[in-house]
């Protein structure tokens, strides 16, 4: 029971309806050190992982900041036609969203504006990704302080654990506790 609760937890799956007016929009890495690697896996990507991004799993997230729900998605690599097919997915055509500066978010079908990290700029105005950074944060906590490890082959199952607590974060652990049981999936 241990182990089946908090799976069939992760399998439960509540997609939001397509996102309108203003969304924030970010990405975050998600995965291991390099230098952690056993030796055979070390030896086969040292050439190809380093510091960067290659052995870290991309998650992109959408938070609308009226009703404050957010959707995220794991992906293989967080490039423009990634990025602009989950867009299409999950908002509509007559959406705002901030972003940072990723290049990925270049080009988008919809009203776009983002603000510039790299100048030390993190808000401009009405223009700012803190709601979805804060999502992150958590997310990370949750990964690297609950979990440890997290396989890519379940990573989606616990992106949407993710989500489902930042839903709830506001209430208490019976009242989680009564809509995790209402909604159980077996």
């Amino acid at each position: 029971m241990a182990y089946v609760t908090p799976y069939s937890s992760r399998r439960q799956k509540y997609p939001p309806p397509p996102f309108c007016e203003i969304n924030e929009v970010d990405e975050t890495c998600l995965g291991g050190k390099h230098k952690n690697l056993r030796n055979k896996k070390w030896i086969e990507t040292r050439f190809t992982a380093g510091r960067g991004i290659a052995s870290k799993f991309p998650v992109i997230s959408i938070k609308n900041r009226e009703p404050h729900q957010v959707v995220a998605q794991a992906f293989g690599t967080a490039n423009h036609v990634t990025i602009h097919e989950f867009f299409d997915q999950k908002t509509s055509s007559d959406t705002v969203i901030y972003s940072d500066e990723h290049r990925g978010y270049n080009n988008l079908k919809r009203t776009h504006a983002n603000v510039a990290h790299s100048k030390h700029q993190y808000t401009g105005g009405d223009i700012r990704i803190n709601d979805i950074e804060s999502f992150y944060t958590i997310l990370e906590r949750d990964y690297k302080g609950t979990y440890h490890y997290i396989s890519r082959k379940y990573l989606q199952l616990y992106v949407y654990e993710f989500v489902k607590r930042y839903h709830t974060r506001g209430i208490s652990m019976i009242k989680r506790m009564e809509l995790f049981l209402c909604h159980r999936v077996l």
